[in-house]
């Protein structure tokens, strides 16, 4: 496709101005291959480099951020299904059942003292407390 020379003319003036790539496809929407090949001889200043790229760091953070919530989302989402699934399972528990749970709890959480002759439970979990 022929672009006009005054597209070819902004094109060159947003780059000098240190615009990016992406803005200047925004704004003329002309492709990116195009730009690159009419803005091939045009160098930055250093201080343009700087500000496109503390731009794109701050667009990596923001996307970051954005996976980051919806992956926690997602988790809770699963564990809270996994937590009624297993509370459905596990409604009815025998007298033996749970006898052996308290068991398994108190060897992974529980303590001991001889002197005392007491046996304890310590867990930070307030369902695995009332559990026992």
């Amino acid at each position: 496709m022929r672009y006009s020379p005054s597209v070819k003319n902004s094109v060159r003036q947003f780059r000098r101005k240190g615009w990016s790539l992406n803005q200047i496809k925004a704004e003329t929407r002309t492709p990116i291959t195009t730009i690159r090949t009419w803005i091939s001889d045009i160098v930055l200043s250093k201080e343009q480099q700087d500000i496109l790229e503390k731009r794109i760091q701050t667009a990596l953070q923001g996307g970051r951020a954005r996976v980051q919530t919806l992956w926690k989302e997602e988790r809770l989402q699963k564990e809270k299904i996994l937590l009624q699934k297993g509370k459905a399972s596990i409604a009815n528990l025998t007298r033996r059942e749970f006898f052996i749970a308290g068991i398994a709890l108190y060897w992974a959480e529980g303590f001991k003292n001889l002197h005392e002759r007491r046996l304890g439970f310590c867990n930070s979990d307030p369902e695995m407390i009332l559990f026992c």
